[in-house]
């Protein structure tokens, strides 16, 4: 699958004078980086270096960007939408100066898309809340912002959201996510890389999960990311396209640790048909459909394989919606 050039412009800003540079800069992400989301590509201009501009993503081009109008106005950052494939991304970005090609960059970035994912060493992953890097948005962005600010819950007074506002466009919002409340689960500390989670997923997520905790200390059996105290395994602690924020729909989550597991399940029914495990409504979960969740309590329980409301016996678990 080849990687597709969304929208075409989106922005530009002005962020002051810049030191002096090549005619074109890939801002973000740089190449050779990796990186865990995928929303933008940002591009810098030196000033009288290139009047238009192109972007080639495997194989698809954008089209010529004029520049002159824009510059005149908001400066040389243009901020494009782009949306990367999983993995290694090739892409070019063209200058042009009068109708001739000027400038040439060829660049790669590699997308970690998948929470056991990890890019290849070649890869340095990208970490933006640098002084350096930050040093260069400050003449149009607030980045000191102060902790009542970092949860302020109106999105124009939230200095977090302007940059990060596309991590709330997914349908299942995470609560403090969704409040702008950034500040409860980041924090501007020291070190190279600021706004780092206060604590470990665990400790920071049962500051509101108090009823997870006592459930999961209770279960007999755990589920292996609970017992490493790795929520953001399989959860978004921002949004997600699938209900409880989980990384994605859950049998294809499930699959990326239990492989070979299809859509019909190891086990037969006593009618000698595979039971199936998606594209059917589930009964025992009203507005549910069938999942690996439907039988397993993705956290853990109190019997083997986790089954639901720990069932005496596997028929006893049939009968949760095999009523006879």
């Amino acid at each position: 699958m080849k990687t597709r050039f969304v929208a075409a412009l989106v922005g530009f800003w002005l962020l002051g004078a810049a030191a002096p540079a090549a005619a074109l800069e890939v801002f973000y992400p740089p190449n050779g980086t990796s990186i865990v989301r995928a929303n933008y590509l940002i591009l810098r201009l030196t000033e009288g270096e290139a009047d238009a501009i192109e972007i080639e993503m495997g194989g698809e081009k954008s089209g010529r960007i004029e520049t002159a109008a824009y510059r005149a106005i908001f400066g040389d950052f243009i901020k494009m939408q782009a949306a990367w494939n999983p993995g290694e991304n090739q892409f070019k970005v063209y200058g042009f100066k009068g109708g001739k090609q000027t400038a040439l960059i060829e660049a790669g970035i590699y997308f970690v898309s998948d929470p056991l994912d990890s890019a290849p060493s070649a890869y340095e992953p990208f970490v933006f809340h640098q002084a350096a890097r930050e040093a260069q948005c400050a003449p149009c962005h607030n980045m000191n912002p102060t902790p009542d600010q970092m949860t302020d819950m109106d999105p124009a007074a939230n200095p977090c959201v302007g940059c990060h506002k596309m991590m709330f466009t997914e349908k299942w919002i995470h609560g403090p996510a969704g409040a702008f409340q950034c500040g409860v689960c980041h924090e501007d500390g020291p070190g190279e890389s600021r706004y780092e989670m206060r604590q470990s997923d665990f400790e920071l997520c049962f500051m509101c999960h108090e009823d997870k905790q006592q459930e999961f200390d209770s279960n007999a059996f755990v589920h292996g990311p609970v017992g490493a105290g790795m929520c953001t395994l399989c959860h978004d602690p921002h949004a997600s396209s699938t209900i409880f924020q989980v990384q994605k729909p859950i049998n294809e989550l499930c699959k990326t640790c239990h492989e070979g597991f299809n859509k019909i399940h190891v086990l037969r029914a006593p009618s000698g048909n595979p039971h199936p495990m998606e594209g059917r409504k589930d009964p025992a979960r009203e507005g549910r459909e069938l999942a690996c969740s439907s039988c397993h309590n993705p956290h853990g329980n109190n019997v083997r394989y986790f089954w639901r409301d720990n069932p005496p016996s596997k028929m006893t678990l049939c009968l949760r919606c095999h009523k006879k």
